[in-house]
This record gives C-alpha cells, structure tokens and sequence, in this order.
C-alpha cells in the first residue's frame, strides 16, 4: 500500500480534518513549520491526510515527537501504527541515529498507553 510523505506546508491545512477539537491548531502548525528545531511530515494514504507528524529535536540525538490525528485515522488504525513505528524506527531511529525520543499521553487515554507500548516506549 502506497503511502505519502512530505514536509508540511501551509496550503495542506486547509483540507486537514481533525480528529479533535484543536482551536489553536493552524496557526500553531504555521509555527511549527518555521521553526527550525522541528520537522514535519503530513502522512498520506489511500490518497486521504492521515496524521501530521513532528519532531522536537532538543539536543543531538534527543527529542520529542508529536502528531496530530486526522479523522482518517479511524479508517486505517492499522496503517497509521505502521506508519508511526517505521518512521520511529527507520528515520529516526535509523537514519537520524536519535538515542532518545518521548512524547506525552494524557494520563486517561488508555488507548494511547497501548499505543505507546507498540511502538517500544515506556
């Protein structure tokens, strides 16, 4: 199955549907886009957005990932954990040699606990 990266870009929030309520969401993806500690990528698949996902990069090899879920992502739970993992994985792992990486979870949202298990946090 084909799916798409690229880098952000302003004229791609226009048609982004969030999966949650996000008041400040545009403006900060504008700046998030400008920064430049940050990376990211708008994954695509079947032709429809996906997730947006970023990297705080902090200090070499140390940084913080993100994404912000479309409403797709409900159609492709499958796709959008392979995804995450390869990119993990792979490019940051990989490629950009990172020795640590975290995010956040709310402490309610079990689904994401397990989310985060899947793909080697702890």
């Amino acid at each position: 199955m084909a799916v798409k990266l690229k880098h952000l870009e302003p004229s791609d929030l226009d048609n982004f549907q969030l999966k949650f309520h996000y008041p400040t969401f545009r403006e900060d993806m504008l700046s998030s886009i400008e920064q430049p500690n940050r990376e990211v990528i708008l994954v695509q698949s079947k032709g429809q957005d996906l997730i947006i996902l970023g990297i705080n990069y902090y200090h070499p090899g140390v940084g913080e990932l993100w994404l912000i879920p479309s409403v797709n992502v409900l159609k492709q739970p499958k796709m959008t954990l392979q995804v995450t993992k390869t990119m993990i994985d792979g490019c940051l792992f990989g490629e950009r040699e990172m020795r640590r990486l975290f995010f956040y979870i709310k402490n309610s949202w079990v689904a994401g606990h397990k989310w985060a298990r899947y793909l080697g946090f702890t």
